[in-house]
């Protein structure tokens, strides 16, 4: 506990002393005391006076906030703080004094400030946080990486060092990744665009689904990292830049790999494997994996029609329950014969195959404006996807003398065979009863084919020219 010094002067020529007006001693010293006492109260209430502190936390490069980053005040004796909200911004009170102050979010640079006054309500104004970057040299034995790094071209996301990530396929993975997101159709979208290119391995995901279905039945064990490509004159990136999916291979010596089973309610369960076999003048990796998955998806919608001058004139409501199964096959043998220190070729073979099951069951119904049944049915779709790709890949890849530099030439041949039938049946009960019937049966098959050569060549440690 700590007080305030007080100091009381009592000028000597004003006091008069009288046998009538003098107080007695007793009395004087319960005087004395309680005025000391009412002093030391206020000192103790002004002291304990709380103290508004705010600012906001945003990403120095982006400019964009930064949800959850940590705001500690710490003293001699405790520490306090608090967390930004998602618009990066933060807001609390802590008593006065002298504190240390630290800012951080993971993966950034913390901001320190030592022995800061902290007297009156303060505004700390807008932080912005540098991105934590490091490059990781081959040579190096580190104990541990970071779990997502940041470059001049891309952000990497180390799959493998997510616990998260233990279990389930590559685009449950991918939905772990920071500024990537998957919708429940299984289409990708990277920072708010859905308009991105898909690589595995340097490699474009062509395809009737672009790659989405391969993705699936790609083991979460068999991927090293991810990385979101923000530049690339190999590939030309689209609205939302590109993703690539790197797979472990070469790590280690000899025989290495990994096995991984697991379960789920509802259904969802799988069993793959990874195993690469590395010698001195060849690397052979391979994978193979069987995923079964239901999903049970409930839908209600409740709608109402309104004219031009805003009155009701019609209602729709929609119960809807899908019930979607999908079976997944891949194996993958691939290797990398290594022709010398400085050139290698590398050949692959995949077979991807996926059974997709969907069954839904809507019961619809129409109301006029003062909500009178005027149509009541019921609909069931079976809808019944085959879907199965071969792919072929060939690069031979020639290192020069300068670090970084590299030529390298892909040769890809894949092929996709889709077969889809449906049966829709609707059964309408009011206002009459009649029955719909429709089928649609869809046969697809598609070749690609793709020539790549690519030279890079860096200019400095921040530049480097790439032609492709």
């Amino acid at each position: 506990m700590k007080f305030q010094n007080s100091h009381f002067i009592i000028p000597l020529k004003k006091l008069t002393f009288s046998p009538i007006n003098c107080i007695p001693l007793k009395n004087t010293i319960l005087l004395f005391a309680f005025i000391v006492f009412s002093t030391f109260s206020y000192g103790q209430i002004s002291e304990s006076k709380d103290i508004i502190i705010q600012g906001k936390v945003i990403d120095s490069l982006t400019q964009q906030p930064i949800e959850f980053a940590t705001i500690a005040f710490q003293n001699k004796k405790d520490i306090v703080g608090t967390t930004s909200d998602k618009n990066g911004n933060f807001k609390f009170k802590i008593p006065a004094g002298i504190y240390t102050i630290k800012i951080q979010f993971l993966s950034y640079i913390p901001q320190l400030f030592i022995d800061k006054e902290i007297a009156i309500d303060t505004s700390m104004g807008i932080i912005q946080l540098v991105a934590h970057a490091e490059n990781l040299d081959e040579v190096n034995i580190v104990a541990e990486t970071n779990l997502v790094l940041f470059k001049s071209d891309k952000k990497v996301y180390n799959d493998s060092k997510d616990i998260a990530n233990k279990g389930g396929s590559e685009l449950d993975d991918i939905n772990n990744t920071p500024s990537v997101i998957v919708e429940i159709d299984g289409s990708i979208s990277m920072r708010g665009s859905n308009n991105i290119t898909v690589l595995i391995d340097g490699k474009p995901q062509f395809g009737l689904d672009k790659g989405t279905d391969m993705l699936r039945a790609i083991p979460a064990n068999s991927i090293d990292k991810v990385e979101l490509i923000t530049q690339n004159a190999k590939y030309s990136a689209r609205g939302g830049g590109i993703l690539n999916i790197v797979t472990k291979k070469r790590k280690g010596s000899g025989l290495n790999g990994s096995i991984d089973a697991h379960l789920g309610v509802p259904n969802d369960n799988g069993l793959s494997a990874f195993l690469n076999e590395n010698a001195e003048k060849i690397n052979i990796f391979s994978t193979i994996s069987f995923n079964n998955k239901e999903e049970i998806i409930r839908t209600t919608i409740d709608q109402t029609y309104f004219d031009l001058i805003g009155n009701p004139k019609g209602i729709f409501e929609q119960i809807r329950k899908d019930e979607n199964q999908r079976n997944s096959f891949l194996f993958n043998i691939g290797s990398d014969f290594y022709i010398d220190k400085n050139k290698t070729l590398t050949t692959s073979f995949l077979l991807n195959t996926n059974n997709k099951n969907f069954n839904s069951n809507l019961d619809l119904n129409d109301f006029d404006a003062v909500r009178s049944l005027t149509r009541s049915a019921h609909r069931n779709v079976k809808d019944i996807d085959e879907i199965s790709t071969m792919e072929l890949f060939l690069n031979y890849t020639s290192k020069f003398l300068k670090e970084g530099h590299q030529l390298s030439f892909d040769f890809k041949f894949d092929s996709t065979v889709s077969e889809n039938a449906a049966d829709i049946l609707e059964n309408a009960t009011s206002p009459v009863f009649e029955n719909i019937i429709q089928k649609v049966a869809k046969n697809q098959n598609l070749d690609n084919f793709l020539f790549q050569l690519d030279n890079a060549l860096p200019l400095s440690a921040t530049k480097k020219n790439e032609i492709g």
